[in-house]
């Protein structure tokens, strides 16, 4: 009885007792100079598009490795050095397919232009809570285009495709959906926080995603992100690769999933799943002799991995 009545106390004291406040913790990139990773994407890209009542189908599954070298420490974040390794690219459509990839043996002129792009430095500065503050030196990946051979007509082309997707502001936008954005203030599990940011598609896209911390899972916490995508300016001429020109009507989600280091805020690998969908307006134009409505839709899949070397 003695042992109850101690039992019962015990309990009712525990009952009464103040919880222990849940942790809070600081999320964001931890730089240090001299630190080296591999960073590698994987990315299948499916577009299903409707042309005068004709449907088609263009897939493309994308990979890359990307070098980078922590050279300074600054007060916002570091200046980090980036080359590619690695490029690769294969597209599949009704036009006839295309593979481009920078260690292809072969002899054509796509792979011959990812292969030139290999090794070409540029900087950026990244702040501690993930945003890219700057790009610079991203035109060395052009340097050697004009040695490769093309005509003036096909190096213009090829210079325009290649700078939509690695321009700076492509180049930014495409590195900070990849990056994980965090708060400036410290969080406990189930905060969330918010970002707006652009899409590293040739549309005027907007992305607002909404970030949450979910709490750690030993030394590294696990980060879920759900994001809306409207158009910003419907009204916006995008020019498209052959010289057409079109405006976009386009909406869709994006969903992130990541498992990030406490100590550094790099995660090792981060799962981005997007799907878009609307309407593509080509101007008459050159072989279009009126405006066509184009219903289409874009799902796309990534994997980014990250290796400290």
């Amino acid at each position: 009885m003695k042992t109850l009545k101690l039992f019962v106390v015990a309990l009712v004291a525990f009952a009464f007792a103040p919880l222990e406040k849940e942790k809070e913790i600081k999320l964001q990139y931890t730089f240090k100079a001299g630190d080296a990773f591999e960073w590698t994407q994987k990315t299948s890209q499916k577009v299903s598009q409707n042309i005068m009542g004709m449907a088609q189908e263009i897939e493309t599954e994308m990979g890359g490795t990307l070098k980078l070298n922590v050279k300074q420490v600054t007060t916002t974040g570091a200046v980090v050095e980036m080359e590619y390794a690695k490029l690769s690219s294969k597209t599949t459509s009704p036009m006839g397919n295309m593979t481009m990839d920078s260690e292809s043996t072969t002899d054509d002129v796509y792979s011959k232009v990812f292969k030139s792009m290999m090794g070409k430095k540029f900087l950026v500065s990244i702040a501690t809570n993930g945003n890219i503050e700057k790009v610079e030196g991203y035109e060395s990946i052009y340097s050697d285009f004009d040695k490769l051979g093309m005509d003036e007509r096909t190096l213009a082309t090829m210079k325009q495709t290649v700078e939509q997707s690695f321009g700076s502001t492509a180049m930014q936008r495409s590195l900070e959906s990849a990056l994980l954005n965090y708060p400036d203030a410290k969080v406990k599990a189930g905060a969330t926080w918010t970002k707006t940011s652009g899409l590293a598609m040739n549309f005027p896209l907007q992305l607002e995603t909404t970030y949450k911390y979910n709490g750690t899972v030993g030394d590294a916490a696990n980060i879920t992100a759900e994001g809306t995508i409207t158009t910003t300016d419907k009204e916006k001429e995008t020019t498209l690769p052959g010289g057409f020109k079109a405006k976009f009507n386009m909406s869709g989600v994006q969903i992130t999933t990541a498992t990030a280091s406490l100590k550094t805020g790099w995660a090792n690998e981060t799962k981005v799943s997007s799907k878009i969908s609307g309407n593509m307006i080509l101007l008459a134009g050159g072989q279009i002799p009126q405006d066509m409505d184009v219903p289409m839709e874009i799902m796309t899949e990534s994997v980014y991995s990250l290796v400290r070397k």
